[in-house]
């Protein structure tokens, strides 16, 4: 055993390791477990192929691009032109965003891969999200994302233009149509939307009413008779509020009250 209990064997294939600055362009590792760059040593991750300083957490290609430019911001990724992950050369790489650089490497996959993807994704994925979210953390978060959008669009105010009588106006809505509940009342009688065919109470006959007006009679005329009768007792005050319904002009549902 050697300094600190690591073997001589391990320290060997240390000073073995490559070494290389920044500077030096033509740069290109063969597949070696170790390299060295800026007294920092990288090691090779099996499993994904890339170079990993495991102090600091950064990979060979990102610390190699960082060096020579800046650090990557975020929401961008560093990419391998030619797809090698042991040509770490800075000519060899490209900064890319982050959604350009799934959709690249998404373009590569084979049939297996995209296979494999999927099934992890169905089978371990989806199911510890899905535990995630129903979790007491999980639930936090999505409250602080519901105040914070509802905090972002009450800051945004859109300008919209009334269509009944034509003012400008801000709203947070991005479907505005009415600047005022006047407005809106105004709108909803011009298209007929509330509008309900009823039966009057006293000639019988169909007329078209707002569903939220208690009108029952289909005329001025018959309006009146209706109050003669209620003031001779002939029909009950109550009966001015029991004409039927038979038909929602505004829409295709059809309502049917009882008498």
């Amino acid at each position: 055993m050697g300094r600190r209990g690591c073997s001589e064997e391990w320290y060997r294939r240390m000073e073995n390791a490559p070494r290389f600055n920044i500077e030096d362009h033509d740069y290109q590792t063969e597949g070696q477990k170790y390299v060295w760059c800026k007294g920092l040593r990288f090691a090779r991750d099996e499993k994904t192929g890339y170079y990993l300083n495991s102090s600091n957490h950064v990979r060979l290609h990102v610390f190699v691009w960082e060096q020579a430019n800046c650090k990557v911001p975020k929401g961008y990724h560093v990419h391998h032109d030619n797809g090698d992950k042991n040509d770490n050369r800075l000519i060899n790489l490209r900064l890319m965003s982050r959604r350009e650089h799934i959709i690249l490497h998404g373009k590569n996959l084979t049939a297996e891969e995209r296979e494999w993807r999927r099934r992890n994704l169905a089978e371990k994925a989806r199911p510890k999200a899905s535990d995630w979210h129903r979790s007491e953390e999980g639930r936090k978060w999505h409250k602080e994302q519901a105040r914070q959008l509802s905090k972002k669009m009450l800051a945004q105010k859109i300008e919209h233009i009334c269509t009944v009588c034509g003012k400008h106006y801000f709203s947070h809505h991005h479907d505005g149509k009415f600047c005022s509940p006047n407005c809106k009342t105004k709108g909803r009688k011009r298209t007929g939307i509330d509008n309900v065919q009823r039966i009057c109470v006293i000639c019988g006959n169909t007329f078209i009413a707002d569903k939220n007006n208690k009108t029952r009679t289909c005329s001025i005329r018959c309006r009146a008779q209706l109050r003669k009768k209620v003031m001779r007792g002939e029909m009950k005050r109550s009966d001015m509020f029991k004409a039927k319904e038979i038909q929602n002009c505004g829409t295709p549902k059809q309502l049917t009250l009882g008498i």
